[in-house]
């Protein structure tokens, strides 16, 4: 079933989805439910509900992207503001260190320490190469079985020996005829125009799509799951307390010093260090060396370059930058008609004349640059955004336009007809067995099955809890002002009461409302609320009726996920001095913080 070419893939207006009739499997195949599922029924859909089907389903792979890899954002101008937090984030500030964009930045001032008398590599990438350089990129993460699982989730390929085959035999006769080269060209060039002309996918693609999302899912799974440790006992549990309550009294410690003798931020930090070594955890491997640490660092920092390579390449082949995507499709074409009119020898003199050039003439300059300014080289392919980035650009464009993150659950009829089920169950975990069984019998029962992508059921929607206390709330305050006999504020009509229909209040308006999104939050000691508005942020402790925080979200400098119970760093400024306030819990944080990227229309620079 090919789809035509109405218009190119929009991942930003969808409307409600159909109902869907999908089937479901028994409810004693807990294996199979895991796996993506696929229904003759979908043949049925028209071409409208199919390109919904695909762009919902890709809507989700995106914000799992955007949850996974996206933990702190930074406005790029944000210097030169006086640091100003809290009174409870101050103890623990130095814990959610936000990262420095100044100091992870080179300048791109001459360095002082190189010689007089320059090279002449070294003059022209001093004089012409250095100042065209991006700013240097943020170090390299450390290594977690969390970032490894999500690593190798994108590196995840299947492969089908029927298509290797096909591809062997024309390999072979391509090489007969002289049109190895050619073709390779045309080849390239037919996928990059197949997308242009097509932009959504045909049925089969979809549903082979999802088998490879699932079998990547599956395998990132179990591999962490085999290298991750047992379960944490009550001393080890100890342990980790020990650690976070002493390293908590050192920190307050030096920062009341430093407040006090002007102590060097230096100086700080050593005696923490020192203390939490001695206290090692489970978590902690004693006899791991720290160049073994940097072994494993420097190869998760190898399979994420990998893992963004490939997802650049396709985001090409998809059109993400249609103007990229152009330009390579010029180049590709032009290749392709050369190889095709010169002939072979011609061909690779070029070839070698192109490598040569860039073996005695390029290498030369790249190695003549200092070490701060070759880490600024960009990466192959640097201009066309990698699948986290492209989920920032579509959450936020989404969050801007006032539409939902996340699309409404489908709904699906069960296998014996009876009544509609939500589309979602909680994927269950195996562990005890092999690897390599596992995946053959995934891959073999994933052909066979039937229905669309499930959704996890177990995800709780605080915004909308959020919105409910908000509403118990306003009732509350309400029934108290007309017990008490306090007349209500004059901009405060009409009142945020359950009493008044909507329909009556949208009547007696005489503004459009305000679309407002909630999230329940722990500030400090204080529970409240969390109220975004597409111009303000507002927080509200439960027992009172004033915000506490609040501030326009054009002043929002930086975002960041901190703690282990969803915390959120926010800084914002006012004036020439930038705060900071920290949520100790925030429900619904992933979904907050792609709201707070949305509005402001700022350009965000992931961190």
């Amino acid at each position: 079933m090919e789809l035509p070419s109405a218009s190119p893939p929009n991942l930003l207006h969808i409307h409600n989805p159909s109902s869907f009739s999908l089937q479901t499997l028994p409810e004693d195949q807990d294996d199979a439910r895991q796996a993506p599922v696929e229904s003759v029924e979908e043949e049925e859909l028209a071409e409208e509900e199919l390109r919904e089907l695909y762009d919902n389903e890709e809507i989700e792979r995106f914000i799992e992207l955007f949850s996974a890899y996206v933990t702190e954002v930074r406005v790029p101008d944000s210097g030169g503001y006086q640091s100003v937090a809290s009174s409870h984030v101050g103890s623990e500030a130095a814990k959610d260190d936000w990262m420095s964009l100044n100091e992870s930045r080179v300048s791109l001032e001459k360095h002082s320490d190189w010689d007089s008398q320059l090279s002449f590599a070294e003059w022209l990438a001093q004089r012409y190469v250095v100042p065209m350089l991006p700013p240097e990129p943020m170090p390299t993460p450390p290594f977690t079985l969390g970032r490894f699982r999500l690593t190798l989730q994108r590196l995840y390929l299947t492969m089908d020996k029927r298509i290797s085959a096909r591809y062997c035999a024309i390999f072979w006769l391509l090489w007969l005829f002289n049109l190895l080269i050619p073709a390779f060209f045309f080849h390239i060039l037919y996928a990059l125009l197949r997308r242009r002309l097509w932009p959504y996918p045909t049925l089969e693609e979809l549903r082979a799509r999802r088998k490879e999302v699932h079998c990547a899912n599956t395998f990132s799974v179990q591999f962490s799951e085999r290298l991750s440790a047992s379960s944490l006992g009550v001393r080890e549990v100890w342990r980790l307390f020990k650690v976070y309550s002493r390293t908590k009294k050192f920190r307050a410690g030096h920062i009341s010093r430093r407040s006090q003798d002007k102590v060097d931020d230096a100086s700080c930090a050593n005696p923490i260090v020192k203390e939490a070594e001695g206290m090692a955890t489970i978590l902690d491997d004693s006899k791991e060396s720290e160049e073994e640490r940097d072994l494993k660092q420097f190869g998760l920092h190898v399979l994420c370059e990998i893992a963004d390579l490939h997802e650049r390449l396709r985001n090409i082949f998809i059109w993400r930058r249609p103007q990229v995507s152009r330009r390579h499709g010029y180049l590709i074409a032009f290749l392709a008609v050369a190889t095709l009119i010169l002939p072979e020898r011609l061909i690779l003199k070029g070839a070698f004349m192109v490598l040569g050039f860039i073996f005695w003439h390029v290498v030369p300059v790249i190695a003549a640059l200092p070490p701060a300014d070759y880490a600024r080289i960009p990466p192959p392919f640097w201009e066309v955004p990698t699948d986290a980035d492209y989920a920032m650009e579509v959450i936020s464009k989404r969050v801007s336009e006032g539409l939902d993150i996340r699309m409404p659950r489908r709904r699906r009829k069960t296998a014996n007809g009876g009544k509609d089920t939500v589309a979602g169950s909680t994927e269950k975990r195996t562990r005890g067995r092999g690897l390599a069984l596992d995946m053959e019998r995934l891959v073999s029962d994933s052909s066979s099955l039937e229905g669309s992508v499930e959704e996890k059921e177990s995800r709780v929607d605080w915004k909308k809890w959020g919105e409910r206390a908000a509403t118990g709330k306003a009732w509350a305050d309400d029934r108290k002002r007309l017990i008490t006999g306090k007349p209500k504020r004059a901009d405060a009509w009409p009142p945020k009461s359950p009493l008044i229909p909507g329909a009556v209040v949208a009547i007696g308006q005489t503004e459009m409302p305000v679309e407002t999104s909630t999230f329940p939050a722990q500030y400090g000691a204080t529970s409240g609320l969390i109220t975004l508005t597409p111009y303000m942020f507002y927080f509200t402790p439960l027992m009172s009726s004033t915000a506490k925080i609040m501030f326009p979200l054009r002043d929002l400098r930086g975002v960041k996920k901190a703690g282990l119970l969803k915390g959120l760093l926010i800084r914002w400024k006012t004036e020439r001095i930038e705060k900071e306030e920290k949520f100790q819990w925030v429900g619904g944080r992933d979904e907050l913080f792609a709201r707070l990227l949305g509005p402001s229309g700022k350009k965000w620079i992931k961190v």
